[in-house]
């Protein structure tokens, strides 16, 4: 492929997490030292000054850029400021608390210099230090497009499980940006990224598949989500998706079904310890909404149900009735 300089950047978004940034840092160093031509590292920070401080302090210490927003631009603000400032030929999103294998760091850069223009990269990961990988994509392996991936089963796994290519949105940005910021409190902001591009440019993208583990991916660390951000997220993304036509109807009601019943489930399993999840009501009344809107009748009815049936019952009915899958 044309490739520019960078070869690729590396975009960590941070937010008041200074330890985890510099623990992140220290461990990527010695692996990136004799890549610093062909690897950029970029750090753009949200933090409050205490943490802005060391953080910019663990970063230029390393050669590495720096970026501190003069106010907080929210999750999605960070990841668009560091799409508007790479120039590289791709670009990969790291969480400032990932567990990287950097014995992966170098056969993955020599992989990236063998592909093909508009190719995305799928990575897998361990759980929890399990030596044994989680190929998330392991059942996409014959997927060779956008479309073909989203009709499979969409990768909403991992933040960093995937490394983009730039050069579609270095020709197209204007164009894309303003579709990106109607999706910019999107929990999946950064999964959007290559279906907007595909759509707004009219690029047509590959899929490639590395084989060995390059996250470890540490559940306690990030297994507390905000469940009404992930269940209006999911269902943005699925409506952008069936718009676009990336997926079909029948796929997108089969997906809508799968996404509700997985969440009224989780809100039934933590009914009276909900302190454990925030915004709470608001998820409930997405849930109840986002049911509603669908012509689906099963979804209709197992959102009422949500506000009318015990929760002993619903749960029996949804755990009874198993999941559906996309064939």
């Amino acid at each position: 492929m044309t490739q520019l300089q960078p070869l690729i950047t590396i975009g960590i978004p941070t937010y008041n997490r200074s330890a985890q940034l510099e623990r992140l840092l220290t461990t990527l160093h010695p692996y990136l030292l004799q890549y610093a031509r062909l690897v950029e590292v970029r750090v753009h920070d949200n933090s409050n000054d205490w943490h802005a401080l060391r953080n910019r302090k663990a970063a230029t210490s390393k050669g590495y850029l720096y970026h501190k927003h003069s106010s907080n631009l929210g999750y999605a603000g960070n990841l668009l400021s560091i799409l508007d400032n790479c120039h590289s030929s791709y670009l990969w999103f790291l969480s400032d608390d990932d567990d990287v294998v950097v014995s992966q760091i170098e056969p993955l850069i020599k992989y990236l210099q063998s592909l093909g223009d508009n190719t995305i990269l799928m990575l897998p990961f361990t759980c929890d230090g399990s030596p044994t990988p989680i190929n998330i994509y392991s059942e996409w392996n014959s997927a060779s497009s956008l479309s073909d991936l989203a009709t499979q089963k969409l990768p909403f796994i991992l933040f960093s499980s995937f490394i983009i290519p730039m050069t579609s949105w270095h020709q197209h940005s204007r164009d894309i940006s303003p579709q990106l910021n109607r999706y910019m409190k999107n929990a999946y902001f950064q999964v959007l990224l290559p279906f907007v591009t595909e759509a707004v440019s009219g690029a047509v993208y590959k899929i490639s598949y590395f084989s060995s583990p390059v996250i470890n991916y540490n559940h306690a660390r990030h297994g507390r989500f905000r469940i009404s951000d992930l269940l209006s997220s999911i269902s943005d993304v699925y409506c952008f998706l069936k718009k676009y036509r990336f997926i079909s109807p029948t796929v997108f009601s089969i997906y809508m079904r799968n996404s509700i019943r997985a969440h009224l489930l989780m809100h039934l399993q933590h009914k009276g310890r909900l302190k454990l999840f925030l915004d709470a009501d608001i998820e409930r009344r997405a849930m109840i909404l986002t049911g509603l809107q669908m012509t689906d009748i099963y979804c209709v009815l197992s959102s009422i149900a949500l506000l009318v049936c015990p929760p002993f019952l619903v749960r029996f009915i949804l755990l009874k009735r198993g999941h559906t899958h996309v064939n």
